[in-house]
C-alpha cells in the first residue's frame, strides 16, 4: 500500500508540475472533448456515490454549489480565435483552485488509502467547479465561433 501512495503522490506531483509549466500557453478549445471528458467525471462521481451508499442530497447540492463558482471562475479565462481555431488561456485564479482542490483530494485519499465522506464531497465540489466553468467556455466558444471573420482562400 506505501507503494502504490508513493507512485500516486509521484503522479500527482508530476502533473502539477507539468500544468504549471502550460498553464499560460493558449490551449485549443474542443468542445467534444469537454462535453465527453466531463460527462465521463459526472457519471464516475453518480455512480460511485450510488455504488457507496452515500448522502446524495449533499453531494447534487455540492455539485451545484461548485458549477456556480466554476462559472463564476470562467470569466477570469481569456479566449479569442486564431487561424487554427479558438484558443483559450488560463488564469491564475483558475490555476490557483484547481491546484488547491486537486492536491487536497489526492493527498488526503492517497495518505489515508480510503475515501472518506469529506473527500466525496470534496470531489463533488471539484466536479461541479469543473462543470461551471467548461458550461461558460462552452458558451463563449459558441459565441466566438459566430463572430469569426471568414477565411479567405
Amino acid at each position: 500500500m506505501k507503494f502504490l501512495a508513493f507512485i500516486c503522490t509521484l503522479l500527482l506531483l508530476f502533473s502539477l508540475w507539468l500544468f504549471l509549466r502550460t498553464w499560460k500557453q493558449a490551449q485549443f478549445v474542443r468542445p467534444r472533448s469537454i462535453v465527453l471528458g466531463q460527462g465521463v467525471a459526472l457519471l464516475s462521481l453518480l455512480v460511485y456515490v450510488w455504488l457507496i451508499g452515500s448522502p446524495g442530497g449533499w453531494v447534487f447540492l455540492l455539485i451545484i454549489l461548485g458549477g456556480l463558482g466554476g462559472a463564476w471562475l470562467a470569466h477570469s479565462l481569456k479566449m479569442d480565435y486564431s487561424e487554427e481555431g479558438i484558443v483559450m488561456s488560463y488564469s491564475l485564479p483558475y490555476l490557483i483552485s484547481w491546484v488547491g482542490l486537486l492536491f487536497l483530494t489526492q493527498i488526503i485519499t492517497t495518505f489515508t488509502g480510503r475515501v472518506p465522506l469529506l473527500m466525496l464531497l470534496i470531489t463533488a465540489l471539484n466536479t461541479g467547479w469543473n462543470l461551471g466553468l467548461n458550461a461558460i467556455v462552452l458558451k463563449r466558444y459558441r459565441s466566438l465561433v459566430k463572430e469569426v471573420p471568414p477565411v479567405v482562400m
